[in-house]
């Protein structure tokens, strides 16, 4: 589980495809979903984006 404007990061160790879907939906605001397809061996960070107020996923890097 990820709290509000928290961040979570993990590998994909899956050989096949796999696709990540979030979905944001926050009180007064329009639903938002975030989507990518995830590489083997790859690490990935799920993230609560300030500026665009909605749940989002990306390549983590090595430094960040």
């Amino acid at each position: 589980m990820v709290y509000a404007h928290g961040r979570q990061r993990f590998e994909c160790d899956s050989p096949g495809a796999m696709r990540v879907r979030l979905n944001t939906a926050l009180p007064g605001e329009a639903h938002q979903e975030s989507e990518m397809q995830l590489q083997n061996g790859q690490r990935y960070e799920v993230y609560f984006d300030q500026t665009r107020h909605k749940w989002d996923i990306r390549l983590a890097t090595a430094g960040g």
